[in-house]
């Protein structure tokens, strides 16, 4: 494998977008983890500029690769690894979660 390349489990591992190596691999063989709409499994190779879609309901998380890492790496260096964005799995998801959220900030609780 080239040095710009990482399989898809190691990266999601490498990354801390999942706990473990095995876990990540159960997410893409569940279908939770895409490309460009296609889904993933473990031993798909990922490259620099890829952006990969997670899927932990209610939430899809989309990644863009900027190092195609297989090592895990602290904390502080996740701005060099990946940049994310979050986006909820369809609006009426996210307009019932602000509906919830306005009405708890409206009871004025301590």
């Amino acid at each position: 494998m080239k040095n710009n390349e990482a399989r898809i489990d190691k990266w999601l591992w490498a990354a801390r977008i999942f706990k473990t190596r095995a876990i990540a691999a159960a997410a893409c063989k569940k279908g939770q983890v895409s490309m460009k709409g296609a889904q993933l499994k473990p031993s798909r190779t990922i490259r620099e500029g890829d952006v990969i879609d997670v899927r932990k309901p209610p939430i899809t998380y989309s990644f863009r690769v900027l190092q195609a890492i297989e090592k895990r790496v602290e904390i502080r260096e996740f701005s060099e690894i990946r940049e994310f964005s979050v986006y909820p799995l369809n609006s009426l998801n996210s307009l019932n979660s602000l509906n919830s959220l306005n009405s708890l900030i409206s009871l004025n609780l301590p």
